[in-house]
């Protein structure tokens, strides 16, 4: 320390605090673009189940994570299209060795009706 100068010591504190705004404008960029993300998500799920969100927590999680999984707002905006982009999540969790029922839970909430309100 005992050769940085006054000025010097101002570059380095400027030079920081520039770096603080940088990470935090990129966190708040990430938390945008996250949000915009989710919400896209929402849409495609919507298009086969427009009740989803009166559904049991578990079975929204589910949804999202497998949307989530398959990239789902890649995909053109069609029921038949989300519907075939969750069957190959869920397979692909199958044959990852993780959950071994993924395919016939999809197909069951296929099959299933919205609550009644």
């Amino acid at each position: 320390m005992r050769n940085l100068t006054r000025s010097r010591l101002a570059k380095v504190a400027l030079a920081c605090v520039g770096l603080v705004a940088i990470a935090l404008g990129s966190v708040r960029c990430g938390q945008i673009a996250g949000k915009e993300r989710g919400i896209a998500t929402l849409a495609r799920i919507q298009l086969v189940w427009p009740d989803v969100l009166i559904f049991p927590h578990d079975e929204r999680l589910f949804l999202a994570e497998l949307a989530l999984e398959c990239r789902v707002t890649a995909e053109p905006a069609a029921a038949a299209i989300v519907l075939s982009c969750l069957y190959r999540a869920a397979e692909a969790r199958e044959t990852e060795g993780g959950e071994k029922t993924a395919r016939s839970d999809l197909r069951k909430l296929v099959r299933k009706e919205a609550p009644a309100r």
